[in-house]
């Protein structure tokens, strides 16, 4: 999470400062509660600012896809396990061993 939210800082300072400028509605806002309306101002660094709306997806989206992740690779382990015969199969028998 600390690597994307650097990430999203240092890009919206440098590369969206006049995009992401205090007093600019958002024009999308994907996992952002306050919408264009509300969009605090977290800090200002060298006349750059950092809004609240433009961290958000970068504290949720880790999660996101953290928990995507681990879903499709449990899922992939399930289908592969499934696939493969087990050393215990009942075939109706006791072993002899």
């Amino acid at each position: 999470m600390i690597w994307c939210l650097a990430q999203n800082i240092i890009v919206e300072m440098f590369l969206y400062h006049d995009q992401l400028a205090v007093g600019k509605r958002l024009s999308w806002a994907p996992l952002a509660p306050g919408g264009p309306w509300w969009n605090p101002l977290l800090f200002e660094f060298r006349g750059r600012t950092i809004t609240f709306q433009g961290q958000v997806p970068w504290l949720l989206a880790p999660w996101l896809i953290y928990g995507g992740v681990i879903l499709l690779a449990r899922k992939s382990a399930d289908q592969l396990l499934g696939a493969v015969p087990t050393a215990r199969q009942s075939s109706g028998a006791p072993s002899d061993r």
